[in-house]
């Protein structure tokens, strides 16, 4: 009996033997089991919004989906290393994959990574709270291996790059970034709360940062001397901040602001603008210059408006600008004529004479700019001018004249956005007048490009005073079109028909320029008379 009862003994520790070895083999290792490694797949490239890699000290909350059903572990940072307080292991018998996910900066009270708020600082001027504001994360699925789990981390915010050529001989003691959400609900990254002012923290170069949610806003930068001195600007509304990207923009103080460089501003009237070193040269047509023109008011910087102008042809291909009663008033009419500052004057007009027939056609109106001398005196540039028949077309009643004064009625409490050009190839208008290109003397040149037909671009809600950014709209709620009339279309009282209409997308085909490109909804295909009231 004692013998069978070892025999049996002798059976059972056998069969735990064989089966402590079968689960040794499922693990990795080959029977040993190992804790789970980590490496960053990208270490040094991804980097820190200090554009520098993790560095020593750096802690992250990592969380692991079931079996291994890890929470909001610290992940440690340290000689180019990833470690956690505590081993953590393949769950016993595991074949199926797990999820990792790891958020930058730690966050002890972050109890889940499907749903979390994460705010950034609102003072960030220290580079430890720009640090922590710099929300990265990584999200990767392994199996069971001896193979450490690879972790490759994105930035899941914005930055804004505010650059400074300061002229002013102070030093500059702070920048505030107004008018920005700094909440956003994770991992969607929608961008919560109320608007506020954030400290910018001074790197050095390339210059002043900001890290924010993704979000669409219209920031507005103030700067502060040593001397106390304050300097506004605007950057423009509907700026759209993309998550892991860095967005810039550069100011001059202490002399008259240039017009900004980088990928802002985003500005809802805007054709799309080639200019990516920010030289105000187009990047594919070095005879196209651009320039910006902004005016200050109450302290404050404002845009006027936006000109393509053609050195070979030595007149303006459009100009873009908002229309809103905030920029009528009472300054009245400067007759400033003079070269464009932001344009080479060699390629411009050089003086207000006419000539072949034409008179001096503003593009943007001088009515239209009288909330103050600066900005009146701006569309008195000459890139702001254009050759136009003064007989049927540009006089009292004329065709154009006639246009302009409707386009007046379209002014709105939302905003209206216009961009007013110019076409110099042979074009028939829907009354069946033809324009025929032209070299005249004008503005005491003998070799201007005389415009065959002239256009307007409008769009604006349908509401008028919805109260809500264009950029917000539903397709159904923005209204734009095209009104276009020849140049010799001498039809003088002729009033606003839907014979000189078209969608915006058919005068892109004809000129080459891609309009309204900051407002993705616009209806540029189809246009309603009706909505015009036409």
């Amino acid at each position: 009996m004692m013998k069978t009862v070892e025999r049996i003994s002798c059976i059972i520790m056998a069969l735990c033997a064989m089966a402590a070895c079968s689960h040794k083999e499922d693990m990795p290792g080959q029977g040993v089991r190992e804790p789970i490694r980590f490496v960053l797949q990208n270490d040094g490239f991804t980097v820190k919004s200090t554009d520098t890699s993790f560095e020593n000290g750096d802690c992250i909350s990592l969380f692991v989906s079931d079996p291994v059903a890890v929470t909001n572990m610290p992940l440690n940072y340290s000689g180019g290393k990833l470690s956690t307080d505590s081993p953590i292991y393949w769950a016993e018998g595991q074949r199926t994959e797990s999820t990792f996910t790891a958020i930058y900066p730690y966050d002890a009270g972050r109890s889940s990574c499907d749903s979390y708020t994460f705010s950034v600082s609102t003072d960030q001027s220290s580079r430890s709270a720009h640090c922590a504001s710099d929300l990265m994360t990584a999200v990767t699925s392994a199996a069971p291996s001896s193979n450490a789990v690879a972790l490759k981390f994105t930035h899941a915010l914005s930055r804004l790059t505010v650059s400074i050529s300061n002229k002013t001989g102070k030093d500059i003691i702070s920048v505030e970034v107004a008018g920005l959400l700094t909440s956003c609900s994770m991992p969607d990254g929608t961008a919560s709360g109320e608007r506020s002012s954030v400290s910018a923290y001074n790197c050095g170069t390339p210059g002043w940062q900001v890290i924010v949610p993704a979000q669409t806003a219209e920031p507005k930068i103030t700067v502060t001397t040593s001397d106390g001195t304050s300097y506004k600007f605007t950057t423009g509304e509907g700026t759209t901040f993309v998550a892991g990207r860095n967005h810039s923009t550069a100011i001059t103080i202490g002399k008259e602001d240039p017009h900004p460089s980088g990928d802002i501003p985003a500005w809802f009237e805007l054709p799309v603008i080639r200019d990516s070193d920010g030289n105000g040269i187009d990047d594919g047509d070095s005879s196209l210059h651009y320039a910006y023109h902004r005016f200050t008011m109450n302290g404050s910087k404002w845009r006027n408006y936006t000109v393509c102008f053609s050195a070979d042809r030595h007149c303006a291909m459009w100009v873009a600008a908002p229309r809103h009663s905030c920029y009528v008033g009472s300054s009245g009419r400067t007759d400033a004529y003079k070269a464009d500052p932001d344009i080479p004057a060699k390629y411009q007009y050089s003086s207000k004479s006419t000539g072949d027939g034409c008179n001096k056609g503003h593009l943007l109106g001088s009515a239209e700019r009288t909330c103050c001398t600066e900005a009146n005196q701006q569309v008195f540039y000459y890139s702001n001018i254009a050759p136009q028949f003064s007989s049927g077309y540009n006089t009292g009643g004329g065709g154009w004249n006639t246009l302009e004064d409707w386009v007046d009625g379209q002014v709105c409490r939302d905003t209206l956005y216009e961009v007013v050009g110019c076409y110099y190839e042979q074009f028939t208008d829907g009354y069946g007048f033809t324009g025929t290109p032209a070299t005249i003397s004008f503005g005491s040149r003998s070799d201007v490009a005389c415009p065959t037909m002239f256009y307007y671009l409008l769009l604006r809600t349908k509401k008028g005073n919805s109260g809500k950014s264009v950029r917000d709209c539903s397709a159904s709620e923005l209204q734009c079109a095209a009104f276009v009339r020849s140049h010799n279309n001498g039809l003088k009282g002729q009033r606003v028909s839907q014979k000189e209409m078209m969608s915006v997308s058919d005068l892109e085909k004809i000129t080459g320029f891609t309009y309204f490109s900051n407002v993705p909804n616009a209806p540029k295909d189809t246009y309603n008379p009706a909505d015009w009231g036409l």
